[in-house]
Order: C-alpha cells, then structure tokens, then sequence
C-alpha cells in the first residue's frame, strides 16, 4: 500500500504533496502545485480521485483529480458566498459539506459524476455560530454532527437521500460554557466521540446510541500537563489511531501534541503523555497503518514525522521538511498498488 500526504500552506498558496516510506521513516516529496489563494481546508472524496481545497480570501473550492500515483491536477474551481472552513464529504461521495467558522453557516453541495462540483449550494443553512466541522457519524451515516464554538454546543442533523440537512431529535448537545468545541472524531468501534475544545483545551467524551438514546457528555478531561506553563488555551487537531486505542491532540500555545489511551471497557480517556512539536501546530493526521503521526507548524513553516508505538502510544520524531509557508492542514491517502 502506497501512503501519500497532502499538506495545504496558505501563506505561500501551495499544497505539499509527499509520499510515505514506511520502511525508512522518511517523505518523499513528489509534487508542489500553486493554489488559487490561500489553500486552507482539504477534504478527499472517498473514491480517493478527487481532492478538494477551500480558498480564501476569493471565496471558492478548487477540486483536484488524484492520479494512481497521487498526484494532483486541477479540474475547476466554484465560487463560494461564504468563507470556508471545513470541508467533508458524505459517505457515498454525493455531497460536500462546508462550514464556514466567519459567516455562521454549512453549505450543501452536490458532487457530480465526475467528481466536479456543482456551481451552487442546494442549501445553506444559516445561524450556526462559530461552526468550525462538519462530521458524518461513524455508525450512522445519515447523521452530520457539527460542533459551534460560539455556542458551546454541537448541532446535530439528519441526512436524507438527497443530502439536504434537518435537526434530529435530539438537535443539540451543549458542552461546558465557555469550552469551544471545534473538531472531533469517532470511535471506530463504538458509540463514542472525541470533542476537542479550543478555548479549554480539553476533550470532551461523548457517548451515544445503543442503549444510551440521548448523547451526552460522560468525561471531560484536559490535554495540557501540569508542568506546562503557557499563556492561554490554543487546542487545535483531534485524531485517533485505526485501532481505537489511542488518541491524540495539539495545542498551539503550548506547541504539544498529547496522547490518550482510550480505556478498552468504557472508552474513556487516559492521559498518557506528550512530544512537544513544530510551533503552533496546527493540523496533523495519522497513517491508515496507525504507525505514523505527521504534524504541521504553522509559524515554524515544518512539517514533522512520528513514529507511533503501538504497545505506549509514544511519538518518537524520524525526519523534518520545510513545507511551505503557514502549513495548517494535513491529509493522508492510501492507494492500494
């Protein structure tokens, strides 16, 4: 299996593109492509041919078809009204979903045969404050969870067939005051999801479904150690290895990635400790394999490479590039050979 990265650098209007040697612990960089303004959030289509890349500060998404080998070649951009923040793809790879943190909103656009996107939005929902992701429930594909900083809470709704949005039942989960959800991920396993927080920097455990009808909030629990001392909470990324038995964290205050090992029974939260890392690290992603964890830090302009310990969830640094001006977002694709 090939592994390859996508790393999106604003700043210099480019995307990173570079392929894993697992057996070394280094990247190969195989391709670098200009952007049509800033490239900020990635997202892939899970046929894995198309890659797409919300711009600012010329609102629009610019797709790209993968090759067999990775590579990247623009087939067309769409504008947007609204500045995009996170994009995600549904399940079947007929819908794009898109935030936007700055207006409030998610856009729904259709994905067409091709894998192009259609000019328009078939919705937009409005009033979402601070909507930071869009998340496509592990075990309920027909539910999109989005978390809104500015509200505290998480918007919960359903997906119909033809990907138009409507509340569920219940709607919203409220998390502490002040906390500022942001990204999340899923348990692979389980009814559970994994809440980052920015403005505490903790991680909020979410258990639903099963028996446990009504979601709800059953740990919180912070990423900074105590013998940190650094000025405010900055949480950023939250990802978890395809195992389900550990998850990570970053903090752009205090430049640390943390982990957790998630409790086999109750898959709860443990924390276990943390690799300080490229400066303000603000997105990074694990291997399909769950051996390998890439980092980017956006004012060091570096991306870094991790290995994973399966048996300690330890990181232990293998090799470092320069990746561009501001890298902020990371994607990591398997192609099967």
């Amino acid at each position: 299996m090939m592994q390859i990265i996508y790393v999106a650098s604003p700043e210099s209007q480019q995307i990173y593109v570079w392929k894993l040697d697992d057996v070394h612990g280094l990247l190969e960089l195989v391709q670098v492509i200009s952007t049509f303004g800033g490239a900020q959030p990635i997202a892939v289509h899970p046929s894995r041919q198309f890659l797409y890349v919300g711009v600012r500060p010329n609102f629009g998404i610019t797709t790209y078809r993968i090759s067999p080998e990775g590579l990247l070649t623009d087939v067309g951009t769409i504008e947007l009204l609204t500045s995009p923040t996170h994009l995600i793809s549904d399940k079947k790879g007929k819908i794009l979903y898109c935030t936007s943190y700055r207006n409030n909103t998610v856009s729904v656009i259709p994905i067409g045969k091709l894998g192009v996107l259609k000019r328009h939005p078939i919705q937009i929902i409005e009033g979402l404050l601070g909507c930071h992701s869009a998340n496509v429930d592990n075990k309920c594909a027909t539910l999109l969870w989005i978390p809104c900083l500015k509200e505290h809470s998480i918007r919960l709704f359903k997906i119909n067939s033809f990907g138009v949005l409507t509340p569920d039942n219940p709607c919203i989960i409220k998390t502490n005051i002040g906390s500022g959800p942001r990204h999340m991920i899923f348990h692979n396993f389980s009814c559970c999801a994994y809440i980052i927080n920015e403005l505490t920097s903790t991680v909020d455990v979410i258990k639903y479904g099963n028996l446990q009808k009504i979601p709800s909030i059953t740990q919180t629990i912070s990423l900074i150690p105590k013998d940190i001392n650094c000025e405010g909470c900055w949480a950023a990324d939250i990802h978890i290895t395809p195992s389900g038995r550990w998850l990570y964290c970053s903090d752009r205050a205090a430049n640390i990635i943390s982990c957790f090992e998630v409790l086999k029974d109750t898959k709860e939260l443990k924390f276990v400790n943390y690799q300080f890392t490229e400066e303000q690290p603000r997105g990074f992603a694990i291997d399909y394999k769950g051996e390998f964890l890439v980092v980017a830090g956006q004012k060091s302009n570096y991306i870094s490479l991790y290995q994973i310990d399966v048996n300690s969830g330890k990181l232990t640094i293998l090799s470092r590039y320069l990746a561009g001006k501001g890298p902020m977002w990371v994607n990591i694709v398997p192609f099967y050979e």
